[in-house]
């Protein structure tokens, strides 16, 4: 009750649930049916689902019809321009074998092949090992942190959410749930507000700009931008 309350009040045009226990039918008046993937019974967690508006065009993804990371979902979604994104949301838990890891790697990899001019991936990726505003990575380099963060770095995403997401008494903040694009000026604030019903993560919202006219094509006198995040310092 407390979800659809929120949902009647802020009407979103995507809403994404990470940890979604329930497997009975859920579906929200002015939304398409839910794209899911339901946990599986041996899970502690997991289960994933995102609803679109019935005012977007929503579509299947076949480039990432067979996703290695089971834990996910993805659609593309047709923007007002004519433009399309590429829309995913994945869970993994802090359990995650090295072999899960290996297949969310590949997964994100896999969104080069699909032909959209945006992208957003969001969820629940549990590294809190990762500092994403100084850039750092607890662990060693060959570590599942170090690998996540690398590959992120990689494909030239963008990580917009800069505050902890999930609170629990008697452990320390930590920034858990993540929210990517390929644009760095799409996402100007990730907002954070109060965890819906028992959670112990906070509910994001955000809202994303994109260009509705022509693609701005870069003047040969604009200033170079720079990964300085790619620096080979001690070379």
């Amino acid at each position: 009750d407390e979800f659809r309350v929120n949902v009647k009040r802020t009407k979103p045009h995507v809403i994404a649930v990470s940890e979604v226990w329930m497997k009975e039918e859920f579906a929200i008046e002015g939304y398409h049916p839910a794209i899911r993937h339901d946990r599986e019974e041996s899970r502690k967690g997991g289960g994933v689902l995102i609803f679109v508006a019935e005012s977007i065009t929503v579509m299947d993804c076949p480039e990432m019809s067979e996703a290695p990371f089971e834990e996910s979902v993805w659609c593309t979604i047709k923007l007002g321009n004519s433009e399309q994104m590429i829309l995913g949301l994945c869970y993994r838990t802090p359990s995650s074998s090295c072999d899960d890891n290996e297949k969310l790697l590949k997964t994100l990899r896999q969104t080069e092949l699909v032909h959209a001019q945006h992208l957003l991936v969001i969820g629940d990726f549990n590294y809190p090992e990762i500092d994403w505003d100084s850039g750092y990575v607890q662990g060693p380099e060959d570590s599942c942190a170090m690998k996540f963060y690398d590959t992120t770095q990689d494909l030239f995403w963008v990580q917009h959410t800069t505050c902890a997401t999930r609170f629990r008494h008697g452990q320390s903040p930590s920034q858990l749930d993540l929210v990517f694009s390929k644009d760095e000026y799409a996402i100007d604030h990730v907002v954070a507000s109060a965890p819906i019903g028992k959670s112990d993560h906070l509910v994001l919202t955000w809202d994303y700009q994109y260009q509705t006219g022509p693609a701005r094509v870069a003047a040969q006198d604009d200033p170079p931008r720079y990964n300085f995040k790619k620096g080979r310092y001690q070379d």
